[in-house]
C-alpha cells in the first residue's frame, strides 16, 4: 500500500513503472496500480505496502498451511522461487539479506539495497513480509526519513493533534512514520503496537527501532494485539494512526462501527484518528475502503479524505477533533512535508 515516488530520477516520480538492476538481486521494479503494493523481488515487481499481519480473533493462529491454500495456491512458483521455502535457524542468508525468520503466516526478512542502486532507495533497508515481497517499512541509516509516500503523511499528523499527549501506532512495523516524527516533533510522545515479535526483533536489529526505543521520550512498542483491552493509555491518545491489514485486505473488524467506537473512547478531548486505507484496482479492495469510512461515518464527524497519486496511491482518512484549517496545518509542517496537508476532501457518502 504505498509508494509516491522516489526522488530520484530513476524513481519515476510521475510514470507508472521504475526499473534498477542491481547486484545481488537481479532486476527490481516498481509499478503503481492505485495502491497496489510497492513490492521487492529479484524476479517480481516492486511496490510499497504496509500490511499487518494477526492472529484470528478468538486465538486461533494463522498457520503455514493456511498461509499456504490463501494466498500461495494461486501464485505461479517462479515469481516467488526463495520465499515458500522453510526457513530454519541454520538457513544461509542470501547475499544482501540481513535478517529471516519464519513467524506464524509471516516470512519475514531484511533486506539492504546496494548504495549504488539507481534508486531513491539506494542505501536503505527494506522490511519485507509474507511470499508478496510487500515492503512495510523503510530505514536508511543516517540518511532520509522522507520517502515521498504514504509513510509522510502519517508523520504529518502531529501539527493536528493537541499540544499534549501520546499519538499512537496501531500497526508499527519497523517504525518508517514514527522516525519521521521523531526527527521534526522529537518531544512528542509515542507509543506503537505490532503483534508480529519477530517484525519487532528484525526492526530493532537492523531498522534502527532500538534507537526510536532508546530515545528521550521513548518510543514504546508493544507485542500485542491492539484489540486488547489494554492497548490505551491512560488520559487517552491525543492521536492514533490505523494501519491494520491482513492477507492484503483491511481486517474484516475496521468495516464495523462498533470497533470504531472503541477506538473513540481511547482518545483523549479533542484527539484525531488517521487512517490508513491502502488502495488498489481490485474493486474489492476498494469496496472494502468504502465500507471502511462508512462505517468511520457512523461514529466520527467530519471525516476527511485524500487519495493519494503516483507510485503511493493509498487512500488516507483523518476522522475526529474539530474542523481542520488546511492553511495553518500546513504552515506548521516542514517544507518537504507541505503536500501531506494538499487534496483533502470531506467523505460524506
Amino acid at each position: 500500500m504505498m509508494l509516491a515516488g522516489f526522488t530520484s530520477e530513476a524513481a519515476c516520480l510521475s510514470s507508472v513503472r521504475c526499473a534498477f538492476y542491481s547486484k545481488s538481486f537481479g532486476r527490481v521494479t516498481g509499478k503503481s496500480s492505485a495502491g497496489a503494493p510497492i513490492k521487492y523481488s529479484a524476479t517480481s515487481q516492486l511496490g510499497v505496502s504496509r500490511h499487518v499481519r494477526r492472529r484470528e480473533r478468538g486465538g486461533r493462529l494463522l498457520t503455514r498451511s493456511m498461509f499456504e491454500d490463501q494466498e500461495i495456491k494461486d501464485t505461479k512458483p517462479s515469481e516467488v522461487p526463495d520465499l515458500v521455502a522453510e526457513v530454519t535457524p541454520d538457513a544461509e542468508l542470501p547475499s544482501g539479506v540481513l535478517f529471516q525468520a519464519f513467524s506464524g503466516a509471516n516470512i519475514v526478512r531484511v533486506v539492504q539495497i546496494p548504495e549504488d542502486a539507481e534508486v531513491g532507495l539506494a542505501g536503505a533497508r527494506i522490511l519485507l513480509l509474507d511470499h508478496t515481497n510487500n515492503i512495510h517499512s523503510i530505514y536508511k541509516p543516517g540518511g532520509d526519513v522522507l520517502w515521498g509516500a504514504y509513510w509522510d503523511v502519517l508523520a504529518a499528523f502531529p501539527p493536528l493533534l493537541p499540544a499534549e499527549g501520546v499519538l499512537g501506532w496501531y500497526g508499527l512495523g519497523a517504525g518508517t512514520a514514527p522516525r519521521a516524527v521523531k526527527h521534526h516533533w522529537p518531544d512528542r510522545e509515542m507509543r506503537g503496537w505490532e503483534l508480529d515479535s519477530q517484525v519487532v526483533a528484525a526492526a530493532r536489529a537492523h531498522m534502527g527501532l532500538d534507537d526510536l526505543e532508546a530515545a528521550l521520550p521513548p518510543l514504546k512498542v508493544f507485542e500485542s494485539d491492539i484489540f486488547d483491552a489494554d492497548a490505551v493509555v491512560e488520559g487517552g491518545f491525543a492521536g492514533l494512526v490505523v494501519d491494520l491489514f491482513a492477507f492484503g485486505k483491511l481486517l474484516p473488524e475496521l468495516k464495523e462501527a462498533t470497533t470504531w467506537r472503541g477506538f473513540q473512547s481511547r482518545l483523549a478531548t479533542g484527539g484525531r484518528i488517521m487512517i490508513n486505507l491502502g488502495g488498489g484496482e481490485d474493486p474489492s479492495l476498494e469496496a472494502e475502503a468504502l465500507e471502511t469510512l462508512k462505517a468511520i461515518r457512523e461514529v466520527f464527524q467530519p471525516v476527511y479524505l485524500k487519495t493519494m497519486e503516483g507510485m503511493s496511491a493509498n487512500q488516507i482518512a483523518i476522522a475526529g477533533g474539530e474542523p481542520i484549517d488546511f492553511a495553518s496545518w500546513k504552515a506548521n509542517l516542514p517544507e518537504k512535508m507541505g503536500p501531506s496537508s494538499l487534496d483533502w476532501v470531506h467523505f460524506d457518502n
